[in-house]
């Protein structure tokens, strides 16, 4: 079955980055242009929808064409996101063990017997490595910390990795940090990227231009900002900083189809709607 259009009008996109240095941070280099990645695989998308569903903070609901359900960093109701519990869900990803990114309670299996398996990025002072496959989902993270002094601050954080329907989707989690060569080796080519704008806890937006600049995504979904319902005791930067310069889709809608269309063509960012 021929996947729908989304009902967008894409618009061509220029990546303004600046480049930031390694932690710990000094001279920051004037921004650059990055050129639109050369494509290294297909990236064909299997009959079905792949769907990405936002529900604000970093919590995604991947769905893939066979159906299987994985939500990304469920946000509990007091940080001011109040979705409704996700039914059906096959697994549940956390990138790290901070409360607002841990509420496994919000998603719910299939049946009351069959619980969704919760994968677990980060135990203590550790990342946990994870290599699964649900379904046509293939399920991988990459090791990372929560703040550029090596977790000194925040401690791990756990950068997740989906792949379906040959399309690559990175959740970065709260990065703290810009890559190093091997995270970045570990990671592209990426299609579709979700990553942290809102500094204080994770990258800023500075920050994220670089990591836009070391990934190259097709499709970058701006997270983890300040939205007129996030609880005013977590002080994060809205998202215009990171969107300054650049051209943006704006999507009234908190569902995203993943075609082949929407990956096609020069880079793209795109913010979506939470509610």
């Amino acid at each position: 079955m021929m996947m729908s259009r989304l009902p967008l009008l894409w618009g061509s996109l220029t990546f303004l980055v600046a480049c930031a240095a390694p932690a710990p941070p000094t001279e920051v280099a004037p921004p650059t242009e990055i050129a639109a990645p050369t494509p290294t695989q297909e990236t064909p998308v299997a009959a079905g929808r792949l769907t990405l569903t936002w529900y604000g903070h970093a919590t995604f609901l991947l769905e893939s064409p066979q159906g299987v359900r994985v939500l990304m960093d469920p946000a509990p109701v007091e940080i001011g996101y109040e979705y409704p519990n996700i039914p059906n869900v096959d697994a549940i990803t956390t990138s790290h063990e901070h409360f607002d990114h841990v509420a496994t309670n919000r998603g719910e299996g299939r049946s009351p017997a069959l619980a969704p398996r919760v994968l677990s990025g980060v135990r203590g002072s550790q990342v946990v490595a994870i290599d699964e496959t649900s379904g046509d989902v293939r399920i991988r993270n990459v090791a990372s910390y929560h703040d550029a002094q090596l977790g000194a601050q925040r401690g791990p954080n756990a950068i997740f990795v989906f792949e379906v329907a040959g399309v690559r989707i990175v959740h970065l989690g709260d990065l703290g940090h810009i890559l190093t060569d091997e995270q970045i080796d570990a990671l592209v080519p990426v299609e579709v990227l979700l990553i942290p704008v809102g500094g204080v806890f994770t990258i800023d937006a500075r920050g994220a231009d670089r990591v836009l600049q070391q990934l190259s995504p097709r499709v970058a979904i701006p997270m983890h900002y300040r939205t007129p319902d996030l609880a005013p005791d977590l002080p994060l930067d809205p998202v215009d900083p990171f969107l300054e310069g650049k051209t943006v889709q704006w999507i009234d809608l908190n569902r995203i189809e993943i075609t082949p269309e929407l990956l096609a063509g020069k880079p793209k960012i795109l913010v979506s709607n939470y509610r």
